[in-house]
């Protein structure tokens, strides 16, 4: 039986959780080959990609993009399109089709993007790749997000090379006047050049060369080099990108936690940005009371806050669920697909927070909330703390109503 594509632990098997995030994560490619040819479609048929490319095409022609070889075949040149006749005929020349951000236009894999986050908690997107036989579809280049490749009709090709830049940073906090933000990963002190029209002297030998067939994934950490290409017949596969949250991210919020405490950060530099040996001595002294300052839990919760409030629900039915009337303790409840939630605390009161709506109760709920936050599945009878069998089933139909579960069944 095909495991289900949609939880990262189905998607890396046989290699477990475990394995993946001590072995691989950010430092190895991997590979999973299947002998399954049908282990993706419950995510996207071939005959579903007429329709999601001509729905992104109509919505958005920003979304849809043909994407030929250059001349040197060191880059990819965008093939201009004003209606879909002419992405299928720059198909047909040569050129590869990619849908942007398709888990806006296709609920599958919308849904895989959102089960990603709840297992990773920062944000997942996925682009869609067809490309015809004997192309090129990705020149030798780096990506600043990890990928996973979905490999879903024929077969493509990779080379994949270790790092110039380990672990390269996708964004850098910008500052008020600078507007060029995309720019900023090659400033601070970051990589001089474009991440592409990489020679041959500089990236070395491959560390794999693969073939990927239907079915199999594959697994690049940002920063290590690869290409990629068809031979004798087309493939399409889907990128899905895991756009991390950095230390970076965490220190930046605390700092400024710790500026809107302290009114010493929110002075004015003095005029001409020299490094004086006054302005040494105060950005030391700075530098110092952050350290004393920084607070990892209030950070961490405000980052976690921000996250799950920017996630709007996927589109899951909850308009049309199930009626919360008559369930009992045996109700076997789920949290409702595509929703992200989490447990918060707001002076005195306890509750489960997400970006539709949130669920505030007294601080004796507190046991039973952070269960509920954290359990995918359970029964309602289940749920813990010292509350009453009538307030766990009040409770059951009030995370119902709001539509952050669903029924999944009834347990005997």
């Amino acid at each position: 039986m095909s495991l289900s594509p949609f939880h990262l632990e189905s998607l890396l098997a046989p290699v477990t959780l475990n394995e993946f995030f001590s072995d691989y994560w950010e430092e190895a490619p991997l590979v999973v080959s299947h002998d399954e040819p049908g282990r993706y479609r419950a995510l996207l048929e071939i005959s579903d990609i007429d329709f999601i490319l001509s729905s992104a095409f109509t919505a958005d022609k920003t979304a849809v993009e043909a994407l030929g070889a250059s001349e040197d075949k060191k880059s990819l040149k965008e093939v201009s399109a004003t209606q879909v006749s002419e992405l299928y005929d720059a198909y047909h020349r040569g050129s590869t089709v990619r849908v942007n951000r398709v888990h806006h236009n296709w609920k599958p894999i919308g849904e895989l993007c959102r089960s990603l986050e709840q297992s990773f908690k920062f944000p997942v997107r996925a682009n869609l790749y067809c490309t015809p036989a004997s192309a090129s579809t990705s020149p030798r280049h780096y990506d600043t997000h990890d990928v996973l490749v979905l490999q879903i009709s024929g077969r493509k090709s990779w080379r994949i090379f270790k790092p110039l830049v380990p672990l390269p940073l996708e964004t850098v906090p910008p500052l008020p006047f600078e507007e060029r933000t995309s720019m900023l990963k090659y400033a601070r002190g970051g990589p001089r050049k474009a991440r592409a029209n990489i020679d041959d002297d500089e990236c070395g030998e491959p560390l794999k060369e693969l073939t990927l067939t239907t079915g199999d994934l594959l697994y690049i950490p940002r920063g290590f080099l690869h290409e990629a290409w068809t031979t004798d017949e087309p493939s399409t596969h889907i990128t899905v990108g895991l756009h991390v949250v950095r230390w970076l991210d965490l220190l930046s919020v605390a700092l400024a936690q710790v500026s809107n405490r302290d009114v010493r950060f929110r002075q004015a530099l003095p005029t001409g940005l020299d490094a004086r040996d006054d302005l040494k001595e105060l950005f030391s002294s700075l530098a110092d009371v952050f350290a004393q300052q920084a607070n990892l839990r209030d950070a961490t919760e405000e980052l976690a806050s921000s996250f799950v409030q920017s996630r709007q629900a996927v589109g899951d039915g909850t308009l049309a669920g199930s009626s919360a009337a008559d369930i009992d303790g045996n109700t076997l409840l789920e949290h409702r697909p595509g929703l992200l939630f989490r447990f918060a605390q707001n002076g005195g009161a306890v509750g489960i927070v997400s970006a539709h709506s949130a669920l505030w109760m007294p601080p004796g709920f507190d046991e039973a909330l952070r269960f509920i936050a954290k359990t995918r599945e359970f029964r309602a009878g289940d749920i813990p703390g010292a509350i009453t069998n009538n307030s766990k089933l009040s409770l059951a139909r009030r995370l119902i109503q709001d539509g952050f579960m669903r029924i999944a069944g009834t347990v005997g």
